[in-house]
C-alpha cells in the first residue's frame, strides 16, 4: 500500500487506509527515539541519586544517633570516674588523718 505525499510537507504522507498523517522521515524518529531514551537515562539517574540520598540520610542519623549514645556513655563514665576519684581522694583523706591522729598519740 502507497501513502500519499502531502504537498508542501516532504516528510509527512497520508495513509489511505486509515486516513492518518504519517511522518515518513525516518531519521526524525530515530533522533525522537534517541532523545526518549536520553530522557528515560536521565530520569533513571536521578531516582537512583534520590534513593542513594535518602539512604545516606538514613545512615547520618544513625551514626548520629550512635555518637550520641557514646557520648552520653563516655560522660556517664567520666563522671561515675570522678565520683570515685572524689571518694578515693576522700578515703586518701581520712587514711592520711587516721595516721596523723595515731602518731600523735
Amino acid at each position: 500500500m502507497k501513502n500519499y505525499k502531502i504537498e508542501g510537507h516532504g516528510d509527512l504522507a497520508r495513509d489511505p487506509e486509515t486516513n492518518s498523517i504519517v511522518n515518513v522521515n525516518s531519521s526524525d524518529y530515530e533522533q525522537h527515539i534517541a532523545r526518549k531514551k536520553l530522557k528515560e537515562k536521565k530520569n533513571q539517574k536521578t531516582q537512583t541519586i534520590e534513593e542513594d540520598l535518602t539512604r545516606l540520610k538514613g545512615e547520618i542519623q544513625e551514626i548520629k544517633s550512635l555518637l550520641k549514645e557514646i557520648l552520653n556513655k563516655w560522660i556517664q563514665k567520666k563522671l561515675h570516674y570522678q565520683t570515685f576519684q572524689k571518694v578515693l581522694n576522700i578515703l586518701r583523706l581520712q587514711t592520711k588523718l587516721m595516721n596523723v591522729q595515731v602518731w600523735t598519740i
